[in-house]
């Protein structure tokens, strides 16, 4: 059942790594943001799949895991958080498609999200200049702030178009984040 799978998205240097780490730590399971899982894996063996080079491969191999992903955790009976879903991948075919005026990619893309479906709310962690500067040694980031709160914008129209209701993930401290991440999941147990 989908009331089981929660995503957490947002903005690059949100947060959203951090407090979903935190969240493992107490027991929760937690499926890693599958753009930074492919840019270890085509790092590692030096493939071409990495968003500033391939963008359209890598968000083709980000598409494959969120499904992996998602196929999985409905396996479970668990609550499974998501750093990030196939709602943020689909988003982004769906935008470089339209970018090449590629209709026919546009519309394959959406029927994804019909049949892959998430917890109607959807927390997004908001743009954080502090941690985005903390993390300025991320070598997996290679896009500003400014790209970054224009990620988060875009983000907070497109779940509302897709039939999920958004909620900002509060500033705070990791653990209060986490606490408040742990009353999201008791209601959804």
């Amino acid at each position: 059942m989908s009331d089981r799978l929660i995503v957490l998205s947002g903005c690059s240097a949100g947060g959203k790594s951090t407090v979903l780490d935190e969240m493992a730590k107490r027991g929760v399971r937690v499926c890693a943001e599958p753009g930074r899982r492919v840019v270890a894996q085509q790092e590692l063996i030096g493939g071409d799949g990495l968003p500033w080079s391939n963008p359209e491969k890598f968000l083709q191999l980000c598409l494959e895991l969120a499904i992996e992903d998602h196929v999985a955790a409905s396996a479970s009976a668990e609550v499974t958080l998501f750093d990030r879903s196939l709602v943020d991948t689909v988003a982004g075919l769906v935008r470089l498609a339209q970018l090449e005026r590629d209709t026919t990619s546009a519309e394959g893309y959406l029927g994804l999200l019909e049949r892959y479906r998430y917890a109607t709310g959807v927390m997004l962690a908001p743009p954080w200049p502090e941690l985005y500067a903390a993390g300025a040694d991320d070598s997996q980031r290679k896009h500003s702030f400014d790209e970054a709160v224009i990620e988060f914008d875009h983000l907070r129209l497109i779940y509302p178009q897709y039939g999920y209701a958004v909620t900002e993930l509060p500033k705070g401290s990791v653990a209060q984040r986490a606490d408040y991440l742990a009353t999201v999941i008791a209601a959804a147990e």
